[in-house]
């Protein structure tokens, strides 16, 4: 499984808890005492980066994901295929699982898509563009507003 560049061990243990919404107490728990609270908030603020293999596992059963995903978020970036680089390759799976999380949980994202799922494909480019060009504008906006 590839993953973003940017997510760390510390941004997918949070993501993660976000998800499931559990608590570090839950973790612990569900780990059964085998990882301490504090143990997992030194992950989770990046201090304790170097765990044991019985570490990893009892980190994957608090959070109920497979240790291969976890220790492949502790590892680093993953090399990306040219494919992927050139961005025809298929989506990270964890970027579109977050992505079908916010648009269950927001009604306007659905019919969004559905309504983007019924246009040609040039027609969608052009509201994709149209999306991007309100977010720079935004983005813009903002550092205008931001006192140096």
């Amino acid at each position: 499984m590839r993953r973003s560049k940017t997510e760390d061990l510390s941004r997918f243990v949070l993501r993660i808890l976000k998800q499931k919404r559990l608590s570090q107490r839950d973790v612990v728990l569900r780990s059964g005492g085998k990882i301490a609270k504090a143990y997992v908030s030194g992950i989770i603020s990046g201090k304790v980066t170097n765990l044991s293999r019985d570490k990893f596992m009892a980190l994957a059963r608090g959070l109920d994901v497979n240790v291969i995903d976890l220790f492949t978020a502790a590892c680093g970036p993953i090399e990306q295929s040219a494919s992927e680089q050139a961005g025809t390759g298929p989506p990270d799976s964890l970027i579109l699982l977050d992505l079908m999380q916010k648009v269950v949980v927001a009604p306007e994202l659905m019919e969004i898509l559905q309504d983007a799922a019924r246009l040609l494909p040039e027609e969608r480019r052009a509201v994709l563009n149209s999306i991007k060009t309100l977010i720079e504008v935004r983005q813009k906006s903002k550092r205008r507003k931001k006192p140096n």
